[in-house]
């Protein structure tokens, strides 16, 4: 079954709008959900938490988004399944570039058990 995943590049500007994130969060170190500034005064104010969340809805893409609403909940469950899949395999990917002695059916085992 061929992927309908609307995040892959092209269609949205996928790298562009990837790095346009980035920029926007210079700065933050990201574990998991939890964002905090790097080498500022202060952490974690109510400010700090503004910011981060103005620069979470900047990098939505309105076109998506309407694209999104007119999804079936059937099609909107396929592109979550699409996006663990990209999400497994680059870290599977990453995996293996450290231990490449590892099969990708091995890689994803680890992958998919750590979360």
């Amino acid at each position: 079954m061929k992927s309908n995943f609307l995040w892959e590049g092209g269609a949205t500007g996928g790298d562009d709008a990837l790095r346009g994130r980035r920029d926007r969060v210079k700065g933050l170190e990201r574990t998991g959900m939890d964002a905090e500034p790097r080498g500022e005064k202060g952490a974690g104010g109510a400010e700090d938490i503004r910011r981060i969340i103005a620069g979470a809805f900047a990098a939505i893409d309105p076109v998506q988004v309407a694209i999104t609403r007119r999804l079936t909940p059937a099609e909107r469950f396929q592109e979550g399944c699409s996006m663990i899949r990209l999400a497994e395999g680059v870290g599977a990917y990453r995996l293996r570039l450290r231990r490449p002695e590892l099969t990708q059916q091995e890689a994803l085992r680890m992958i998919r058990s750590r979360g």
